[in-house]
């Protein structure tokens, strides 16, 4: 009877340390969390203060910032607070000021006629231009690092199964709304696109239909109803209807890529089908019949789309 009291005692024991210990990490991650929470907030707050007063950051502080963003970024994707997407939305974002960080050391007083390979305009030798321009990066980044900070619970991959192993089935749309809709985004970017070719137009001496329709968006548009179409062409579960979807969808897309945007010499629609090359062979994996965590074949889509 002894044994048994001493048994349930260690139990209790250990089971009041094991919840002291979750609730102390708990606290840790809290506070981890609100720390970030408050620093890019403060940070957001100064840097429009500034812009305000035509006070910019050093190009030193603004690189010093994004660095702080990627580190933060990097640290939420390991503890899986954010997805791969996200993480990808930061490196896009960050690339058109991967020429920023070499003018922490660049002297303004020089005339250099050739900087970093290019031919020297006014702009590049400016330090006031550099310095708005770095820190309206740092701005944004930091945006991105406060929505990210309100995240607290971790992210977990759909895998398309229901809680007996059983496969989802969605519902999709009948072929005729289906129709419709894939006519309405290729409609939009029939009218956003110049109306002539290369063949028999300079480049960007031809207008669009929608010119002075006051729609600028509308290729951005076609691009979301395509989006829409395309996934519910691949979760269709009429086998008939499905084959007949993704023929049409894939010929819409092919034709706007090829006559719309290439013989244009446009390309906007090239981040647009590899997001749509990353759906199909790694998002919507788990709802294909694949493996849950398929291996993205990154030298397949990249070869396809370049």
């Amino acid at each position: 009877m002894k044994n048994v009291e001493y048994i349930n005692e260690a139990g209790s024991e250990q089971l009041c340390s094991l919840t002291t210990s979750m609730a102390i990490q708990r606290m840790r991650s809290d506070q981890f969390g609100i720390i970030p929470f408050l620093g890019f907030l403060a940070l957001g707050i100064i840097s429009i203060i500034f812009f305000h007063a035509d006070v910019y950051f050093p190009v030193s502080v603004s690189v010093l910032l994004m660095l702080l963003v990627v580190f933060y970024f990097i640290r939420q994707l390991k503890v899986k607070k954010i997805g791969a997407l996200m993480a990808l939305l930061l490196v896009v974002y960050l690339l058109p000021f991967i020429h920023i960080p070499p003018y922490m050391w660049f002297d303004f007083n020089s005339s250099p006629i050739r900087l970093w390979g290019l031919t020297v305009n006014p702009y590049m030798l400016n330090q006031r231009t550099i310095e708005l321009t770095a820190m309206l990066g740092a701005a944004g980044a930091m945006g991105m690092a406060f929505g990210i900070s309100l995240v607290r619970s971790t992210f977990v991959r759909d895998t398309g199964l229901n809680p007996d192993g059983s496969r989802r089935i969605f519902r999709s749309m009948n072929y005729g709304i289906w129709l419709v809709w894939l006519l309405i985004g290729w409609g939009l970017s029939w009218i956003s696109a110049p109306q002539e070719t290369l063949l028999t137009s300079a480049y960007s001496m031809s207008a669009s239909l929608h010119e002075n329709m006051n729609f600028s968006s509308a290729w951005m548009m076609s691009y979301v109803i395509l989006s829409f179409v395309f996934i519910d062409a691949l979760i269709d579960c009429n086998a008939a209807r499905k084959m007949l979807k993704w023929k049409l969808v894939l010929a819409v897309i092919a034709f706007i890529f090829i006559w719309l945007q290439l013989l244009r010499g446009d390309r906007e629609s090239v981040p647009w089908i590899f997001g749509l090359a990353l759906i199909y062979y790694y998002w919507a994996a788990p709802f294909l019949n694949r493996k849950a965590l398929a291996k993205v074949p990154w030298i397949k889509i990249l070869s396809l789309i370049f």
